[in-house]
């Protein structure tokens, strides 16, 4: 959790800076560009695979199914950040303004969700506050109940946000034709807008059909998830076989293995 925070707070702001001084200098340089939201989109697959250990056994996530998550992640973030980079390369002055409110609607939004991650209120607002840094990039679910539709409604949001974006920078850079020989609004938009669609194309094939879908097996109650609270607390010096850890009493979750779990329960649908 505490590396795609970084991933979010760090990575994807300094390739949006990044993007920004190319473009201001008139310059394209795809390889590197790509290669940076490349790793952003890693460390969301990544997360998402390493939450596995909190579900059961059998709902495992195979590469193929981690391959597909990272390219469609990939895919939605690259049009976010080039937009947010073309955007603040004309207005420089308005892109701390755009995300300052933006990331405080976010934040409320992420209020709303009830969210129960953190132990202590005040721990809880920073998480909420992170959470609203990472939706101003990319989505990422924090609780359960109508998640298709909340999703739907982000993507939906960030769709127009990211098209007003675009449109601003239309506008402006017809004052700089000079300097933006290399860009064509008539290209470049369409396409941005293009591998957004098919991004969210290929997430709705990984969720119909890659998915190792939790809500489609029966996932019982603590009771019943004992051997990974006992794997996960209990101190193997003190027991003699794998036996002895199966008959150990179940610890109640608590600090990273109770967020963990709730992180768990809220990433898959």
């Amino acid at each position: 959790m505490l590396r795609l925070f970084e991933t979010f707070s760090e990575s994807a702001p300094q390739l949006t800076l990044m993007m920004t001084r190319i473009l201001q200098r008139g310059e394209v340089e795809p390889l590197k560009i790509l290669t940076s939201a490349a790793a952003i989109s890693s460390s969301i697959a990544l997360y998402h695979r390493s939450m596995r250990i909190y579900l059961p056994e059998k709902c495992k996530m195979s590469w193929i199914s981690t391959v597909i998550y990272f390219l469609w992640n990939l895919l939605l973030i690259i049009p976010r950040v080039t937009a947010l980079a073309l955007f603040c390369s004309v207005l420089p002055s308005y892109i701390i303004a755009h995300f300052l409110s933006l990331w405080m609607l976010l934040v409320l939004a992420a209020w709303s969700q009830k969210t129960n991650y953190m132990e202590h209120s005040g721990w809880e607002w920073l998480y909420r506050a992170a959470i609203g840094l990472i939706w101003y990039f990319s989505w990422l679910n924090v609780s359960t109940g109508s998640i298709k539709l909340k999703s739907i409604f982000y993507y939906s949001f960030m769709a127009l946000d990211t098209m007003l974006l675009l449109g601003f920078w239309w506008w402006k850079v017809f004052e700089y034709a000079g300097c933006w020989s290399s860009l064509n609004p008539h290209i470049v938009i369409p396409t941005l807008l293009g591998l957004y669609a098919i991004g969210i194309l290929v997430k709705m094939i990984y969720y119909r059909w890659l998915h190792p879908n939790s809500d489609k097996e029966k996932i019982t109650e603590p009771t019943e998830k004992g051997k990974f609270r006992r794997a996960a607390t209990c101190d193997t010096d003190s027991v003699s076989s794998l036996e002895d850890i199966a008959a150990a009493p179940v610890q109640p979750l608590t600090g990273v293995l109770k967020r963990s779990s709730t992180m768990a329960a809220n990433f898959y649908f």
